[in-house]
């Protein structure tokens, strides 16, 4: 099959909806499929490292050209707009000289923009090729004023009745857009998907002299409850005393100064470790590398739908992860079996779950092994590949 991946954010270098985009396009190409990204719009923003500078290229055997000529955003807001809709045309003129010549079999929509999948669909529609969109979390989440609700009812009632499929991540999502996708379109369950090549990385790659619990994504907000993380940290730290915790991700954040002077109330500066951005293909050693994976996620609507990628990575890693009982993790991974698992919003109870490992290196080490061939076994990217393949070829 011709496959094009219509996308809007970064590529190939971006976080975790990048990481499994490339997952699962890298287990198409290597069933023989033809995979072309179009990044629509520049990703690079003005201020922070540009992580992305090739407009056009090849990864992991994925084609990828942002159609706006540029990976950076323009200062000016009109610039800006004038890239976007530049981008578009030339997705577009992309698209029609592809479906003459191999043809294109279907086109993953990675948009919510009404104006975009509505032109996206009629341009599809007269050629005949399938369009589906993937969904790993709820759309338009913390929803809080009249046109955010407005943009909610439009996406659910008008935009998902375009897509002939969707996949998403969890059987919760699965149940949720069931409602809204028209009678004819299928829906499927993709869930994490796991590279067991990458994590092929020696130790000794990275060098460190310090034993450390790691943590990677994003660096602000409650999503994944870095706060209660540093408040479990904090009550496990005299005990541990050589123990540091790294803090893997993007520090050009909001809320980063509250994050750091958080860190300095809690006389742990010395203690905790910004790495900055680590790129997808070093990641793997600084989470081999590291006593504790941990993910300290709260309830949270987020949590409920989505299933955190990094989760995969954590448990492909071969390392005891920490985790707390949120969405549908319950559903595969069980206490002391092949993960530590503590309870929600309750820092006293991941503090536990984090000295119990510690202070049972070798009960935690098989339980790190163990999680590890879980992922290897049910979230091959390849096996999951082959379904979503198989997903689409039932269009």
């Amino acid at each position: 099959m011709n496959i094009i991946i219509v996308h809007s954010g970064p590529f190939p270098f971006g976080m975790a909806a990048v990481n499994r985009m490339i997952s699962y396009a890298r287990g198409l190409v290597e069933l023989s499929h033809r995979v072309y990204v179009l990044c629509i719009k520049p990703s690079e923003h003005i201020h922070g490292p540009v992580n992305n500078t090739l407009v056009t290229g090849t990864y992991a055997g994925i084609n990828f050209t942002y159609t706006s000529g540029t990976t950076q955003r323009k200062k000016i807001f009109a610039a800006r707009v004038l890239d976007s809709a530049k981008g578009l045309i030339r997705a577009l003129r992309r698209i029609r000289k592809l479906h003459k010549n191999p043809g294109i079999d279907v086109i993953f929509m990675g948009l919510t923009n009404l104006i975009y999948t509505s032109i996206l669909f009629f341009f599809c529609r007269i050629r005949g090729i399938k369009i589906i969109q993937e969904r790993s979390e709820y759309p338009f989440i913390g929803i809080n004023n009249f046109w955010q609700r407005f943009n909610l009812f439009i996406y659910l009632h008008v935009t998902c009745k375009l897509f002939d499929g969707l996949f998403v991540i969890t059987e919760a999502l699965k149940q949720y857009f069931e409602r809204f996708i028209r009678r004819n379109a299928k829906i499927m369950i993709l869930p994490m998907l796991v590279e067991p090549d990458r994590f092929t990385t020696e130790k000794d790659h990275f060098n460190t002299d310090s034993e450390y619990i790691a943590y990677c994504g994003v660096l602000s907000g409650d999503k994944d409850g870095i706060p209660i993380l540093i408040d479990a940290f904090k009550a496990i730290s005299q005990k541990h005393r050589n123990l540091k915790l790294f803090l893997i991700g993007e520090t050009d954040v909001p809320d980063f100064n509250g994050l750091v002077e958080k860190i300095s109330q809690n006389d742990l500066t010395d203690r905790v470790v910004f790495t900055g951005r680590i790129e997808r293909d070093q990641l793997p050693a600084y989470l081999q590398s590291s006593k504790i994976l941990a993910l300290a996620r709260p309830e949270s609507k987020q949590a409920e739908g989505g299933f955190p990628t990094k989760l995969g990575e954590y448990l492909a890693a071969g390392r005891p992860v920490v985790v707390t009982s949120v969405g549908e993790i319950p559903v595969y991974l069980k206490d002391g079996v092949n993960a530590f698992i503590a309870k929600p919003n309750d820092p006293v109870s991941f503090a536990e779950k984090l000295d119990f490992a510690i202070s049972n290196p070798e009960l935690a080490d098989k339980i790190g092994e163990e999680g590890r061939k879980l992922v290897y076994n049910e979230f091959n990217y390849k096996v999951q590949s082959q379904k979503l393949a198989d997903f689409i070829t039932s269009l």
